[in-house]
């Protein structure tokens, strides 16, 4: 007999989501449609992260994200200079301080929790309502991975860059 094994991806088709991580605990997460692209991610700041950004930080602080092409293009970088964000240089490869690594293991375990989903529509529904749980229930969770940020920077700094955990 023959193991057959479910995959993650059934039915086909991907979902792609930005996210944000608040000093507050609250993540707000945007889906994104087709490929993500400088000009996209832009659109994207724009309309969701700036807004957002501008009424939950006081000014000065850094925005901090990943080392996806669009993220530090020409373009992404110009238009966050224009804005007055501040970016923090990433290492490569550094996921274990990467605070929506961590969210996103939050989110994942709630949505595999009873098991694989069978299409693209439920596992939509499931990462919302996961995520409306996590800004309902696990508030202090979250809070405190913002917190130690800047602690998890400094074990980074102290290990050479090599990993903390």
């Amino acid at each position: 007999m023959k193991i057959q094994r479910r995959r993650r991806q059934c039915g086909g088709g991907s979902l792609m989501y930005w996210g944000i991580l608040m000093p507050n605990g609250l993540i707000s997460l945007r889906e994104i449609i087709g490929n993500l692209n400088s000009e996209k991610y832009i659109e994207l700041l724009q309309i969701y992260g700036v807004p957002i950004m501008r009424l939950n930080l006081k000014s000065g602080f850094n925005f901090v994200q990943d080392n996806c092409a669009s993220h530090t293009s020409k373009k992404t970088k110009e238009y966050l200079r224009n804005q007055d964000f501040r970016t923090i240089q990433w290492p490569a490869l550094s996921p274990d301080i990467n605070l929506m690594e961590n969210v996103w293991k939050l989110i994942s375990d709630k949505v595999y929790e009873n098991g694989q989903l069978e299409n693209k529509w439920q596992l939509k529904q499931k990462i919302e309502r996961a995520v409306f749980e996590i800004n309902m229930s696990c508030r202090s969770t979250t809070c405190e991975m913002y917190r130690g940020f800047r602690k998890r920077l400094t074990k980074i700094l102290i290990n050479n860059g090599n990993l903390i955990n």
